[in-house]
């Protein structure tokens, strides 16, 4: 994992020149963590943010135990984040961008009941809870998307019941293709959930540190 900003510009020029000069594309991921987050804590505030606050599952972990539910000033804040991580992989020579709201990331947590317990527009109905990832990929569309490819991978379920099923997964699809992604990279499940069938810490955590 990596950064995209103005300090590591020149070393992803290296990399996305070694790539097309062996005539491929290449593709830069940009997410935002959320509550799952395992950055030390002099990086990251003590109390993450979430769709949602109260106590934080996998904060079990890093000792950050709860979390803080986000204010529309914190997403406006956010997108702007992300906006301008895509604006840096332009710079940096990446063809595409893949926005990726699954595995019990930012956008994730927004997108399931499991995280969103919100009562006001960005929380409910799939709809509501799409909204912030939605404008968080119309964002990036209107900065970057007449020049890079956009494409975005989630989870079609949450893989437990009283999550997401695959009737949500479709309707996310549809609101990306309304939005204008320009394709889907589907995965399937929340991360975090090995904690809710008792497997052991070490093992989340090799699983987090490994999944895409």
């Amino acid at each position: 994992q990596a950064t995209l900003n103005k300090d590591s510009i020149e070393d992803f020029k290296v990399l996305t020149a070694g790539v097309h000069s062996g005539g491929a594309a290449t593709c830069a991921q940009i997410t935002h963590a959320g509550c799952f987050s395992f950055l030390p804590k002099s990086i990251l505030q003590s109390k993450p943010i979430s769709s949602s606050g109260g106590f934080n599952k996998c904060g079990v972990m890093t000792r950050r135990f709860t979390k803080q539910k986000m204010t529309k000033d914190n997403m406006r804040r956010v997108t702007e984040d992300f906006v301008s991580a895509a604006r840096t992989a332009k710079e940096c020579g990446f063809d595409a961008i893949e926005l990726h709201m699954g595995h019990g990331y930012l956008l994730s947590q927004f997108i399931s009941p499991f995280y969103n317990k919100r009562r006001d527009e960005y929380g409910g109905s799939i709809d509501k809870r799409m909204e912030f990832p939605r404008e968080v990929l119309s964002r990036i569309l209107e900065e970057v998307g007449n020049e890079l490819a956009v494409v975005i991978k989630f989870s079609m379920t949450d893989g437990r019941s009283g999550g997401n099923t695959i009737n949500e997964g479709i309707e996310i699809a549809k609101i990306i293709e309304r939005t204008g992604g320009f394709g889907i990279n589907i995965s399937s499940f929340l991360v975090q959930q090995v904690i809710t069938f008792g497997t052991s810490l070490r093992l989340t955590v090799l699983r987090a540190g490994f999944g895409g």
